[in-house]
């Protein structure tokens, strides 16, 4: 028989079964009563007696001899007729020790009752008892019993005991299992639910509840019942839940923002399975739910890291990339313009650099938060990086363009107090156009960027379309930097040296070595072409350290070639003198050639150290600790004040050529200015040099009101490095005879 759980239904099947063996027996017993076959006892099994039927293979004797329980024919008393093998396997005992025994003696005492009144009864009885096994073990069993007629009396009981053994095993293991998963459903940390073929909840457990926010599990299952949508932050996310398991049979991982008993919106995934029966049918299906409020936070932090600013929560280049690309797919298609506004802080960098990185990093805040205020709210704020912000405006022929840019101008230049500091910060923009400027992200950004960069050499603080005319302009930059780069592969670049003449003794003392770029390939570039677009691009850097090892070099050869020591002045870029390294690399060049530090002056313009004065004040006198001496050029056409010269730690002053140009002319107002510088330098017991002399009216007229030294045409154009060493060994310079007193 199959194995069947200890359901009523299952009993009421068991006695079905019994009482059709039973019936087979009976009607084998009334084959031996009508003399159809004869039941005799004969030697068999393993020597003991056994009852049988005439004839070995005689299909009754085969039939009861298979069956897989035991049967047992007894007399009225109990007294065992016959049995089967599968019997006296049950029991333990030989076939040839059963016969003739009473079958109480293998029955458990405390059963004994039982099987006395089943041999007492004369209808079909069944009971549920123990046999009594030679091994000790009692055996759980169901014991039938019915009254047989086979000799015109009641004179032969018929018993089958049916071994439960598996089925009270599977029952016990049936019943942990359901015991096990009670504990779990009831003890789980997860939600566990079941819900039926219809989409009705039908029990949630402890867990569940407690995810929604609800104390008591029933009250749950009859608000999801109810209001199952509902409680979907999007109603239309159930439906598509239930429609998923009802053509795939199952989910997994389904996640949805829910709201809990309280409002609070959380973050839930759910899996679903279908459970079946034995047969395979569809029961129920069983999901679970999973409280992923954390990760959920955890991903959008990601996100926002990803995608934005985490200084202002801007939206970062690579977000902005994205959305200019989708907004150039979308405009493309529907014939739309999209402009890109380019901003950059004027002179951030010296805010940030003389009050700290927290007062410039919370002036960038206030600076993205007036951005918002100008656009739309479907328009984009991004920041790149530093001080550099990008707009993208999608449909911005709906917009005014120039409306919002100036909006911007004047917004970003209203007062800003921090810090008890008050800014009057201003702003570069520049604006590019799709399709008209570019029609593709990087072109737009590029040639908005370009712009911007117009604006602030038009002095800042202004608004620049990008034009034609600007971009063959950026093109001839790009053709002049590539050809920057390879002069510096090909060693193209060289150094001239302009004297600087004491005006007390008409010798050198000095010279001023100044950049040159000369080619094979190409005809001469000025400086002022060159020398602003490696400043630009960066490319000032190697230039200065080149330009600064190659004059100490040459510094330390002119030393053999005179007794009198000659000083080589070189000029010190704005982008050179911020550079952190700057000390350093300034120390090890003068460790490297053998330079003594006295005879390097290092020139650097007024408007590059009133940029940021404490710092500039700071790298000076660094400069100064290891003996270099340092000169302000293009003195008088800055904005450097007095209290401030005061606190540089410099040694000459180099009046700028705009001055020296107008004097001994009559000019009283150029007289007087120069005449000026004379004796603010002298007051702080500094060198003056005067550059551009041209005439001799303007060397002797600097010459009588104390200037120290001069250089110009007058005296020398830059020389090479040969012709300038010749004049250092000439005792007969060219211009010795302006030098001659009258």
């Amino acid at each position: 028989m199959n194995k069947t759980e200890s359901t009523p239904a299952a009993l009421e099947a068991l006695l079905e079964d019994l009482q059709a063996r039973l019936q087979e027996a009976e009607d084998t017993l009334e084959a031996i009563r009508s003399g159809q076959v004869v039941a005799v006892m004969v030697e068999g099994g393993e020597g003991g007696r056994v009852f049988t039927l005439e004839g070995a293979e005689h299909p009754y004797r085969v039939m009861i001899e298979a069956m897989h329980e035991g049967a047992v024919v007894t007399t009225r008393t109990g007294i065992i007729q016959y049995c089967n093998r599968s019997f006296a396997a049950l029991v333990g005992v030989p076939l040839d020790q059963i016969l003739g025994r009473s079958i109480l003696e293998f029955m458990a005492p405390g059963d004994l009752p039982l099987v006395q009144s089943l041999l007492a009864a004369t209808e079909l009885k069944q009971r549920e008892m123990y046999l009594y096994a030679t091994t000790g073990e009692s055996v759980p069993v169901v014991l039938s019993s019915r009254h047989l007629d086979i000799r015109g009396d009641l004179d032969a009981i018929y018993f089958v005991t049916m071994d439960m053994r598996e089925q009270r095993a599977a029952e016990s293991q049936r019943r942990a299992a359901e015991m096990q998963y009670r504990s779990l459903f009831d003890n789980a940390s997860e939600g566990i639910f079941h819900m039926g073929t219809d989409g009705e909840f039908i029990n949630v457990n402890p867990a569940m509840a407690e995810i929604y926010g609800y104390a008591d599990a029933k009250k749950l299952v009859a608000v999801l019942n109810h209001h199952g949508n509902a409680l979907y932050a999007e109603p239309h996310r159930r439906r598509e839940l239930l429609n998923a398991v009802r053509e795939r049979g199952m989910v997994l991982g389904f996640e949805s923002e829910v709201l809990r008993a309280d409002g609070e919106p959380i973050w839930i995934a759910e899996n679903i399975h279908p459970l079946h029966d034995a047969e395979g049918h569809l029961q129920f299906y069983e999901g679970m739910v999973i409280d992923i409020s954390a990760r959920k936070r955890y991903e959008q932090e990601l996100e926002r890291y990803a995608n934005h600013d985490t200084l202002t929560g801007l939206v970062n280049r690579r977000m902005l990339h994205e959305r200019l690309a989708q907004a150039l797919d979308h405009a493309h298609q529907h014939g739309q313009q999209v402009t890109l506004i380019y901003i950059d802080l004027d002179k951030f960098k010296s805010i940030n650099d003389s009050l700290g990185h927290s007062v410039g990093d919370r002036l960038l805040v206030l600076v993205g938060e007036r951005l918002r205020v100008c656009v739309r709210e479907q328009d984009t704020v991004a920041r790149l990086g530093g001080d550099e912000f990008v707009l993208l405006l999608e449909h911005s022929e709906q917009a005014s363009v120039p409306q919002i840019a100036q909006c911007l101008l004047d917004h970003i230049g209203l007062p800003v107090l921090i810090g008890g500091h008050v800014f009057n910060i201003t702003c570069s923009i520049g604006l590019s156009v799709f399709p008209a400027d570019g029609t593709d992200a990087d072109t737009l950004l590029k040639n908005a960027d370009a712009a911007m960069y117009r604006a602030k050499e038009l002095g800042r603080n202004n608004i620049q379309a990008y034009t034609e005319e600007l971009n063959r302009e950026i093109g001839r930059k790009r053709t002049l930097e590539a050809a920057l780069r390879r002069a510096l592969q090909r060693e193209e670049l060289t150094l001239n040296y302009q004297p600087q003449i004491a005006l007390a003794s008409g010798k050198v003392v000095g010279a001023e070595a100044l950049l040159r770029w000369s080619s094979e390939f190409a005809d001469a570039r000025p400086p002022d072409e060159f020398v602003p677009l490696a400043e630009e691009t960066g490319l000032i850097v190697p230039i200065g350290e080149w330009v600064l090892r190659l004059a100490c070099l040459q510094c330390k050869a002119w030393q053999a070639v005179r007794s009198e020591r000659t000083r080589v002045s070189v000029n010190l870029s704005p982008r050179q003198f911020r550079e952190k390294g700057l000390v350093a690399m300034v120390a090890r060049t003068l460790a490297e050639t053998g330079l003594a530090a006295e005879l390097l002056d290092l020139e650097l313009t007024e408007s590059l150290v009133m940029h940021d004065v404490e710092a500039a004040i700071r790298t000076m006198a660094e400069l100064r600790e290891m003996g270099v001496s340092i000169a302000i050029d293009d003195f008088g056409i800055g904005h450097s004040s007095l209290s401030s010269l005061k606190r540089f730690p410099i040694q000459s002053l180099k009046m700028d050529r705009s001055f020296v140009v107008d004097i001994a002319l009559g000019a009283e107002d150029a007289d007087a200015i120069v005449l000026a510088i004379i004796h603010l330098a002298h007051s702080r017991r500094l060198r003056v040099i005067a550059e551009g002399v041209e005439t001799a009216d303007q060397l002797d007229w600097l010459r009588r009101h104390g200037c120290d030294e001069v250089q110009g045409f007058l005296i020398s154009e830059a020389l090479p490095m040969g012709p300038f060493t010749a004049v250092l060994g000439s005792t007969q310079p060219s211009w010795r005879d302006l030098f001659e007193k009258p």
